[in-house]
């Protein structure tokens, strides 16, 4: 083939996208602000997984965040141009969309940890449940119940939470 008459196809000419892909564990930690993965005896490892689609179920179903996965392609031209505008609008929105809710805010990237101390965790469970009961999308519901899930555990262990990013 001459490479100077080489014409892209259509499927050629963009960049497919997709939605977060990051994910936490969730630990209960007694102290998430100094813990560190080789201190278990002061860790509870919930069994408990929050991933990019319950983020997208929370986030952008629920709260009305941009879903950048939602567009599916980018022309390949202007890419690097159109991924970083549309990484700006995601964190605009995200920062609109979390006023009110200081606590879930801090979950904005799944790709960094997040820590909530133990006095924190009576106040991420009353956002939770405040957006549970706005949320009518069963995904959305489910993701929120992983998180009130995780609160309530802490509560009863007396322990923070820590969100590890995998």
């Amino acid at each position: 083939m001459d490479e100077s008459t080489y014409k892209p196809t259509l499927e050629e000419e963009y960049i497919l996208l997709g939605g977060p892909s990051g994910w936490w564990s969730i630990c209960a930690v007694s102290d998430p602000t100094n813990w560190h993965h080789t201190q278990q005896a002061d860790a509870c490892w919930l069994d408990l997984d929050f991933d990019g689609s319950d983020w997208v179920a929370l986030f952008c179903d629920t709260l009305g965040v941009f879903n950048f996965g939602a567009m599916q392609r980018i022309p390949v031209h202007n890419h690097e141009q159109k991924t970083a505008e549309l990484s700006q609008l995601v964190a605009d929105t995200f920062e609109k969309a979390t006023v009110q809710y200081p606590m879930l805010r801090r979950m904005s990237d799944t790709y960094e940890d997040v820590i909530f101390a133990r006095e924190e965790i009576m106040k991420l469970r009353e956002e939770c449940l405040a957006i549970k009961s706005v949320a009518t999308k069963l995904e959305a519901i489910e993701a929120i119940s992983t998180l009130v899930i995780a609160c309530d555990e802490a509560l009863r262990l007396k322990y923070g939470l820590l969100f590890s990013c995998q």
